[in-house]
Order: structure tokens, then C-alpha cells, then sequence
């Protein structure tokens, strides 16, 4: 009977023993500050965090708030040029307009719309003229033709807009032609409001498996404004791999 009670006592123990084992190892783990999807931390620009996932752990340094050079754009006029400076009423012109994307990104959708100065006579605009893409580094010419109905000295704009571009200083010209023999001068050329693109977040991260680099990306994740506040999105419940995001 004592060798019974022995073995009870043992076994409880043994039991209790375990219990206070899991439940350390419990404690443990949830003071390991897993991250969960839609967990959100605040980072400084420069500043390093790290975070963990189960089995990884994850260094998350925030870069900078800026623009991907891939993806913004900047088109520019290069010139307007006039099959005549000097035409008769009533002549028919061609203009050219030529652009270049002097930018990093594609120019997607770029629109260009041309004002010719007459809108008293009832033409005096047109467009916009689509271009679907303009790769970095090339160039497009538009052409349009234009027939003045009155003497008089015009003024010619054009505005050129993508969504993607970044710099709208260059996206207004204006040229001045003379029909007939006018007296006076033509009017001045407008200009174009700020910039509205939105900016990126450039993030850097490592991410370890059991004391392995097993990914490292720079990241650029899209932000309606400039804002500090890092999502960490889980793929999936059995994927510990980690994705960042900025949210909306």
C-alpha cells in the first residue's frame, strides 16, 4: 500500500511539474510579442524594429517617405513648332509637339490639349490627344493642324498631364503667332497646379529562420499621405513569412 501511495505521489509530482513547464513555456511565448495581421507599430524615419513571427524573426527599418523612381514619370515640352509663324486668315497651319519623358518611371495615359488662342471664333480648343505609354528617355511628337479665321496676334498653349508625373513645371508651353498684319500682342500662358502623387514608404527588411537570412527587400509601399505607421500583414496560419504595408 506504501509503495502505492509513492508511486501516486510521484506521478503527481511529476504531473505538476509538467503543468508549471507549460505553462512557463505558455508565458514565454506570449511575452515573445508575436506579430498577428493587422498588428500595427510606428516607426521613425531611420529607425529599426524588430519584430517576430512564429519561427522568424524580422528586422523592419524604415528608409524614408519618398517616390519610387520606377514608378513616377516626368514629361516635358520640348518645343511647339509652326509650319508658318506668320500665316494668312483663312491658311491652314500644322503644329508640332514634340514631348520627351526625361523621367525614371513610364508615362502612362498622357493627355495633351492645345488652346489656340481664338476661342472667340469657336475653335479655339481641342483635345485631349491620348498617348498610351512614353518610356523613359523617348519621345512623342503630337501633331495637330489649325486654321485662323480673323487677323490677330494668338497666343498657343499646351498642357501636357499623366497621372505618374512628378514635376508639372514643364508641362505647360505657349507660343505666340501672328495672322495677318494685327496690331497689339497676343496673351500670356497659364500654368498648372501642384503636384497631387501620392508617396511611397521606403521600408528595408531581413527576415531569419532560425538564425538564417532566408529574405531581404527594399520595399515600396504606397501611402495616401506621409504617415509613419507600419501594418505587418500575415500571408496566411501556416505561413510565418511577413509582409509590410501601409495602411489607407
Amino acid at each position: 500500500m506504501n509503495k502505492l501511495y509513492l508511486i501516486l505521489f510521484i506521478v503527481l509530482i511529476t504531473f505538476a511539474t509538467m503543468t508549471i513547464a507549460n505553462a512557463d513555456t505558455k508565458e514565454a511565448v506570449l511575452t515573445h510579442n508575436f506579430i498577428e495581421r493587422g498588428d500595427l507599430f510606428i516607426l521613425d524615419v531611420g529607425e529599426t524594429k524588430e519584430v517576430f513571427s512564429p519561427g522568424n524573426r524580422i528586422y523592419v527599418e524604415f528608409l524614408e517617405i519618398d517616390y519610387d523612381p520606377d514608378a513616377v514619370s516626368d514629361v516635358r515640352i520640348d518645343d511647339i513648332i509652326l509650319s508658318n509663324e506668320n500665316p494668312d486668315p483663312g491658311e491652314e497651319i500644322s503644329i508640332d509637339i514634340p514631348l520627351t519623358n526625361i523621367g525614371t518611371g513610364v508615362a502612362e495615359f498622357v493627355s495633351v490639349y492645345v488652346n489656340y488662342g481664338d476661342e472667340e471664333e469657336g475653335s479655339g480648343h481641342e483635345g485631349p490627344h491620348i498617348i498610351q505609354e512614353i518610356l523613359p528617355g523617348d519621345s512623342y511628337v503630337v501633331e495637330v493642324n489649325h486654321m485662323y479665321q480673323n487677323e490677330g496676334e494668338y497666343t498657343i498653349m499646351i498642357v501636357v498631364r499623366s497621372p505618374n508625373d512628378i514635376q508639372m513645371g514643364n508641362n505647360v508651353e505657349c507660343k505666340n503667332i501672328r495672322v495677318g498684319d494685327p496690331q497689339g500682342s497676343g496673351g500670356g500662358c497659364g500654368a498648372l497646379g501642384p503636384n497631387d502623387i501620392p508617396k511611397d514608404a521606403h521600408i528595408f527588411y531581413t527576415e531569419y529562420q532560425h538564425g538564417d537570412v532566408v529574405d531581404q527587400q527594399d520595399l515600396w509601399l504606397r501611402v495616401d499621405d506621409i504617415g509613419q505607421e507600419i501594418e505587418v500583414i500575415k500571408l496566411n496560419e501556416y505561413e510565418s513569412k511577413v509582409l509590410l504595408s501601409i495602411p489607407k
